[in-house]
């Protein structure tokens, strides 16, 4: 197991980890750390990632820190971290919109694209890539992508004149390293006028149920986006974390 706080490792006392990760409420992580040296501080807001045999069990902040000073003499002590789920970052971010005739998915990828990307919250594959306007393909090597794959593109600052940001795209006429897009499961290549400027991305693979059926109307006003989520599960039956 390995624990890092503000990307630093740190050492457990014993087995004083506690992970509490319940469907519908917030994922709370809670555990001791030994401090040999006593060269550790912890603020609230540091970032914590938890992971056990390879695999990241908890993501989220701390929440809380309370030092106990053991033996002063040998510079020892404790620090007992209280570490709140990503899901705080739903709560304080509020949104103002309105959907029509929409899958509750891709409303869901929306609000997760206006108002929890830039809280550092990732959703989906992640991949860089750059454009090749004159052969009108994608280049990310070793992508490993099959033709049909869904993707939507990321900037940071525009994408080539002919895609649009928060739409999908299907992979054709993949190879190893390259790879071009259509606008539909196995239509034309997408053509390409130019390349772009900034730093560009796509992500894929999003585990997002689509859902079932379309959603007339969707209104969100000003409420927080814990709410919004929650809201779409109830109508649609489904859950989120």
């Amino acid at each position: 197991m390995s624990v890092t706080i503000a990307g630093t490792p740190v050492d457990l006392v014993g087995s004083s980890l506690n992970i509490d990760k319940r469907v519908g409420a917030r994922t709370v992580a809670r555990f001791v750390v030994e401090d040999f040296g006593a060269g550790h501080e912890f603020l609230e807001g540091q970032p914590v990632t938890i992971e056990l045999s390879g695999s990241t069990v908890f993501y989220g902040i701390v929440d809380s820190a309370r030092m106990e000073g053991i033996n002063p003499f040998l510079s020892y002590r404790y620090h007992h971290v209280n570490a709140a789920g990503y899901h705080y970052a739903a709560d304080k971010r509020l949104a103002a919109k309105v959907y029509e005739d929409e899958y509750p998915g891709e409303i869901v990828i929306n609000l997760w694209e206006s108002y929890l990307l830039e809280e550092g919250i990732e959703a989906g594959e992640v991949q860089s890539c750059t454009f090749i306007n004159h052969w009108n393909s994608v280049f990310a090597p070793g992508h490993g992508l099959a033709n049909d794959t869904p993707l939507r593109f990321y900037t940071t600052n525009t994408l080539p004149a002919e895609l649009n940001g928060g739409q999908w795209y299907y992979v054709v006429n993949t190879a190893t390293d390259t790879f071009q897009v259509a606008e539909t499961v196995g239509g034309a290549a997408v053509a390409f006028t130019d390349n772009g400027t900034g730093d560009h991305s796509f992500r894929h693979d999003f585990t997002i149920d689509q859902g079932d059926t379309i959603l007339e109307e969707a209104v969100f006003n000003y409420v927080p986006v814990s709410q919004c989520y929650e809201a779409l599960a109830e109508r649609t039956g489904l859950w989120w974390r």
